[in-house]
């Protein structure tokens, strides 16, 4: 069952258990299509469930991130565009490692992405 996403303006709570949802429904999907072969879709999915990640670990940090207002507008959905600077805060927060898993989990979606189309 899909969870409601309510903004974190609204119940920051709530946002952040949809998120972890989406995360782990979203590896679920993901694993499940890799071993059924389809590692384009796999890639998907596991790259979305980072971002929801991403999503959920600034929206439970807020008030600790450096440029808050910037977070509480736009970052809390973790753009894609900005994944790799978010990853670095979330870093200087004790999350060590995260840089890692978005880098890979990008790599990973765009080699299956470039493979697929060649």
């Amino acid at each position: 069952m899909e969870e409601r996403l309510t903004s974190p303006k609204i119940d920051r709570r709530a946002y952040i258990r949809a998120r972890v949802l989406e995360v782990l429904g979203d590896l679920d999907v993901g694993i499940n299509m890799w071993l059924a072969g389809g590692s384009r879709n796999a890639a998907g999915k596991v790259f979305n469930a980072v971002k929801a990640l991403l999503s959920a670990l600034v929206t439970k940090n807020l008030g600790k991130l450096s440029s808050n207002e910037w977070y509480m507008k736009k970052g809390y959905t973790a753009p894609t565009h900005s994944l790799k600077g978010i990853s670095i805060d979330l870093g200087k927060l004790g999350y060590t490692g995260i840089d890692n898993l978005v880098d890979k989990a990008y790599s990973y979606f765009m080699i299956t992405n470039i493979t697929a189309s060649t």
